[in-house]
């Protein structure tokens, strides 16, 4: 069945369910280059809007020559008709890179915008397309050439490169990641080696020397015929020598004479530990050294233990409505975004007429939501309870006062890392929308209660 509309000739096309509808057919696309030659855009986007996605392809065919002008048109047709990928293509025809890169994002095609994005030079934006594409090395190679480590390293960190990301956290400062992330590489694996060490250098450094020297011994164990075996003994023997446990240091120095006779002054080292341990001298030429004990060595039976990391907010937070339908390592991505608060009773936290600065959620004590001018008190939030969303849905201004009623500690997550964890993980966005849409709703209906009954 054929029909006549104006000077569009239309056919009905019939699909397997006895449906079908009337596409444009024979001058369509004559009539939307017309158009376009005209300068009238608006005309050709709504007639090409009727039309199949053949009409596309006929379109770019027949424009594969076409002046710049026509192509700009036609670029402008597809964006006012919402074929926003069509429109990718066009831009990049017309060599514009940067826009044709914000429309396949427009069109969710994150691999080519990324792409195009790099091509632009606008790599922050093609580090978050790549991370939406699950191509975290690519994302986290652009972000240290911008110089954002703690982006790179979570990013070599979420595509399995845990020495990378490590070594990264540790030059952006975060020695807590660092050391989560080391601490979980398995010792039957290579990068045990260099991942022990670093771990073990992360506790001593922060004070845990126990558990430092109970790593380094595991370390030793697991390589124990590693030529680099021999740096980590002599390490160890420092590590004994400042804790006062001579006897050990000098086990540990003479295994370094051991491996490597002559390494450094470890065998000087050891005649020192012998004497101030009160040892007889080591027979000559003894390369029958007894093993390190660990329980003794490091004062723990079972360090792996003491090296698990916990962390509290999350394990409290959990429950909590606004992330209870998010899982482990969701919230626990989140929540190395944030950080902990403390005000005391009285102290503001957000003014009315500032901007949001993010979501707070309140992890002890109580805060008060306080009209601005008056003093009057609109809501009394307690622990579990959240704010500060409405700067994630918008950019407005905080609408009223919020100080501490009590002492109070927060959990706080800045908006713009807020927001960039929800861009790129759409699933967590909508549910957490959807608690935050329910949320306002709940409180709109509270507060309009008490502001009309004058309380």
């Amino acid at each position: 069945m054929t029909g006549i509309v104006g000077e569009i000739e239309f056919e009905f096309t019939q699909d397997a369910g006895g449906g079908g509808r009337f596409v444009p057919t024979g001058k369509v696309v004559g009539q939307i280059t017309g158009y376009l030659s005209r300068g009238d855009v608006a005309a050709a986007a709504r007639l090409y809007q009727g039309c199949g996605p053949e009409v596309a392809v006929e379109l770019f065919r027949e424009t594969g020559t076409s002046s710049a002008r026509l192509r700009g048109a036609m670029l402008e047709m597809f964006v006012q008709a919402r074929d926003f990928a069509s429109a990718a293509r066009c831009a990049e025809l017309v060599d514009d890179p940067a826009r044709a890169a914000q429309l396949f994002e427009t069109a969710y095609d994150f691999a080519r915008a990324a792409a195009l994005y790099e091509k632009a030079g606008d790599l922050a934006k093609a580090a978050l397309m790549y991370e939406k594409t699950l191509d975290f090395q690519h994302a986290g190679h652009l972000y240290l050439k911008l110089g954002d480590l703690a982006r790179a390293a979570e990013n070599l960190e979420r595509g399995g490169d845990a020495l990378g990301a490590a070594r990264l956290y540790l030059k952006a400062g975060n020695w807590k990641r660092a050391g989560t992330i080391l601490h979980d590489v398995p010792s039957n694996r290579g990068e045990f080696f260099e991942a022990g060490t670093m771990l073990a250098e992360i506790l001593w450094r922060t004070g845990h020397k126990d558990l430092a020297v109970a790593k380094l011994v595991e370390v030793v164990r697991a390589f124990p015929t590693t030529p680099e075996v021999a740096d980590l003994y002599y390490r160890l023997g420092d590590m004994f020598a400042d804790l006062g446990r001579a006897e050990h240091a000098t086990t540990a120095y003479e295994r370094v004479d051991s491996i490597r006779p002559g390494f450094r002054d470890a065998r000087q080292k050891a005649q020192e530990m012998r004497r101030l341990s009160q040892l007889p001298p080591a027979p000559a030429g003894d390369a029958g050294l007894a093993p390190l004990d660990l329980g003794t060595a490091a004062g723990t039976s079972s360090p792996d233990e003491k090296l698990q990391y916990v962390d509290p907010d999350i394990d409290s937070l959990r429950d909590l409505p606004l992330f209870r339908e998010l899982e482990h390592e969701e919230l626990a991505e989140l929540f190395r975004l944030g950080g902990r608060i403390a005000r005391a009773k009285g102290q503001p936290i957000l003014r009315a007429g500032e901007p949001g600065r993010g979501l707070f959620v309140v992890r002890e004590g109580e805060v008060e939501v306080v009209q601005a001018g008056t003093g009057r008190v609109l809501a009394v939030l307690r622990a579990g309870e959240h704010f500060g969303e409405m700067s994630l849905l918008d950019n407005t201004p905080v609408s009223a006062d919020v100080r501490a009623r009590t002492d109070v500690t927060l959990i706080g997550i800045p908006r713009e890392e807020f927001a960039r964890f929800l861009y790129l993980h759409e699933r967590v966005a909508g549910k957490v929308y959807r608690h935050f849409a329910v949320t306002l709703a709940r409180r709109l209906g509270e507060t309009n209660e008490k502001l009309g009954s004058g309380g």
